[in-house]
């Protein structure tokens, strides 16, 4: 499990976050603290976000991969998901 800080991985992610909504704004370490890819991505679905150009191209994420990876990190059962299709 890799853990790196929020700003290292907008860097590899290719997403900016212009809002923190998702992560624990009172947490005075928050831009130090080492997390993984899912607490990242998880945060950035509460969080305004933009694309970094050069790195979305790169990366060629799209918004279902972006769930897709979500799920698939944090396990999230189906269960508690908000798309009524799944219930």
């Amino acid at each position: 499990m890799e853990l790196r800080t929020i700003s290292e991985w907008e860097i590899d992610t290719g997403f900016k976050i212009l809002d923190p909504n998702g992560f624990d704004v009172s947490d005075e370490l928050l831009n130090k603290r080492l997390i993984t890819k899912g607490d990242f991505l998880f945060g950035c679905m509460k969080s305004t976000l933009k694309a970094v150009p050069r790195l979305y191209e790169r990366y060629d994420f799209t918004p279902s991969q972006l769930w897709n990876s979500i799920v698939e990190t944090k396990q999230m059962p189906l269960e508690q998901t908000n798309n009524p299709k799944q219930k």
